[in-house]
């Protein structure tokens, strides 16, 4: 009974950590957006484009500030202390972003898995299904096509025609998994996979799945509606397919 407790203390903790975490990032989002350096750069290829801005985004606002190295604890700390000022966490974030963008030895490792693992049932069983859940991926699908099959083959089909090396980001670099064996010493964010991006007609609208891991009880599985604002390709909605 004693080693159940403690386990599930420890399980207790994890989620109210990732709670309090996702929190943060809700503030962040909603109060600082125009405050991060910006990651431009040009390219002729639109996927090339797409991948690198969403993944810089995800590593900023959605992994958990681990690309922030050891900082993430010490502001993980403020989060969770009594009463936290979110507006003194939103400038050190911030802060810290800066930093990172204009130091290159502060930039830490996240790496591209490419191995497929089909993530959705085939549409038909979407169609039967009637619970909340399909209800709310089917409304979200029905955005981008009528035809519901081929945005689920988008979503079940690994993108692997962008590489490690085609990625262009500002704070975080990104590598092969097969080199993860060799960078176990250097700050590491986490292992992130992506579909392929499904783009409505207009070419400015796109949905994919990205999957993101970072250890054994931390990682989570994310929908992202994505859309080209002002010549950048940022996350405008999303919906949670997983998380532990």
């Amino acid at each position: 009974m004693l080693l159940l407790g403690c386990c599930g203390n420890a399980l207790l903790n994890i989620v109210m950590r990732k709670i309090k975490l996702i929190v943060l990032g809700l503030v962040l989002l909603t109060s600082c957006n125009h405050e991060y350096k910006a990651c431009d750069f040009d390219s002729p290829d639109e996927h090339v484009r797409i991948y690198s801005q969403i993944l810089n985004e995800l590593v900023e606002r959605h992994f958990y500030n681990f690309y922030l190295g050891e900082e993430e604890e010490r502001i993980f700390k403020l989060s969770t202390s009594d009463n936290p000022d979110t507006a003194e966490i939103k400038e050190e974030v911030i802060e810290l972003q800066n930093k990172v963008f204009h130091d290159s030895t502060r930039i830490c490792n996240v790496f591209l898995d490419t191995i497929l693992r089909k993530e959705f049932n085939p549409w038909n069983y979407y169609v039967k299904d009637t619970s909340s859940y399909a209800r709310e991926l089917k409304e979200v699908i029905s955005r981008f096509s009528n035809e519901g099959s081929q945005v689920i083959d988008s979503l079940n089909s690994m993108q692997k025609r962008i590489n490690p090396k085609d990625f262009h980001l500002c704070t975080s670099r990104v590598l092969s998994l097969a080199d993860i064996e060799n960078n176990k010493n250097r700050c590491m964010i986490g292992v992130v996979s992506f579909s392929k991006v499904f783009l409505e007609k207009s070419g400015r609208k796109g949905i994919l799945y990205c999957s993101f891991r970072c250890g054994e009880l931390c990682g989570k599985g994310e929908l992202l509606i994505i859309e080209k604002v002002e010549n950048r390709w940022t996350i405008v909605d999303g919906m949670i397919m997983w998380i532990s």
